[in-house]
């Protein structure tokens, strides 16, 4: 039998440049199509390449399906992928409120808003420990941050 390829491009799959997030998202849909429905119209910007590809993904699941544990095993770890990646910009959104929170925090001390912006790395670390907006203020204030 030859080689499934789910486990040939695998390491395409699992990367993070364009072509491969395409085609990670169309491992994603054949995987659970509900929780992760497929853009198809980034297909049309595929080159020759990365469009063999897909159609090859496309023909193999349709003949294995399930039955493909290399399709199993990347379907999971494509799936981690996903999920990590929602995670991560679902911080990036809770970051993005209370960062205006402590600019405002900021600029009713007489500190410039933009120090957050600035100290990103700093404030983050504050975020991350479950500061109130008011105390990483004062915490930037204390520790002499401009």
């Amino acid at each position: 039998m030859k080689e499934s390829p789910f486990l040939t491009h695998r390491h395409i799959l699992l990367n993070g440049y364009g072509a491969a997030i395409t085609l990670r998202g169309i491992t994603l849909s054949l995987w659970n199509g509900r929780n992760h429905p497929a853009d198809m119209s980034r297909v049309a910007g595929l080159d020759d390449r990365h469009f063999a590809i897909a159609q090859e993904l496309l023909a193999w699941y349709r003949q294995h399906g399930e039955n493909d544990p290399d399709f199993m095993e990347t379907g999971r770890d494509c799936e981690a992928m996903a999920l990590e990646a929602k995670r991560r910009e679902e911080q990036q959104q809770a970051y993005a409120g209370w960062e205006l929170l402590v600019e405002r925090e900021l600029g009713s001390r007489g500190k410039r808003k933009d120090l957050a912006f600035d100290r990103y790395e700093w404030f983050f670390a504050r975020f991350q420990q479950g500061l109130t907006p008011a105390q990483a203020a004062e915490q930037a204030i204390a520790h002499g941050l401009e």
